[in-house]
């Protein structure tokens, strides 16, 4: 009778940890990134940071982090949750994120990022200035992108 029982213990203890363990491991991974600064501006080095991201399952880790910024460049892969990009035109940008852990488990995110252009009126004296003019330039800086307050100085 012991020898029949032992089995049948082993089993009934065995069988919900060999249904639960693939059923944790089959959850995916989350991602999510910020960007900064904000808001961003064509020609300035734009930072991307995925350390938001969850893995997913368990005893899982995220291996690779691919980039698509939206503007026709090259997709990036690293296995690092920071990356840099640079937009060249003032536009708006479906970028999107995948993640994939070391389970092959993998999920995207997309938002759009609006890429401001930095433009700058200089009001002079003159109309026209020869090479040997001396320039002086008095102003205010302004600047109105969309619906950020404005900034003077």
């Amino acid at each position: 009778m012991i020898r029949r029982i032992a089995p049948l213990i082993l089993v009934i203890i065995l069988i919900p940890i060999l249904i639960a363990e693939p059923l944790l491991a089959a959850t995916p991974p989350q991602a999510s990134f910020i960007y900064y600064p904000d808001p961003p501006l064509v020609n300035i080095t734009i930072t991307f940071d995925a350390s938001a991201s969850k893995p997913g399952g368990t005893n899982a880790t995220l291996i690779n982090y691919q980039w698509d910024f939206g503007d026709g460049s090259p997709k990036v892969d690293t296995p690092n949750n920071l990356t840099t990009h640079l937009f060249t035109t003032a536009n708006d940008y479906a970028v999107t994120l995948n993640v994939t852990n070391n389970q092959g488990s993998w999920n995207s995110t997309s938002r759009t990022v609006r890429i401001y252009a930095l433009n700058l009126t200089v009001a002079t004296s003159k109309a026209k200035y020869e090479r040997s003019d001396v320039a002086s330039v008095n102003g205010t800086f302004m600047w109105v992108p969309g619906n950020y307050p404005v900034m003077e100085g």
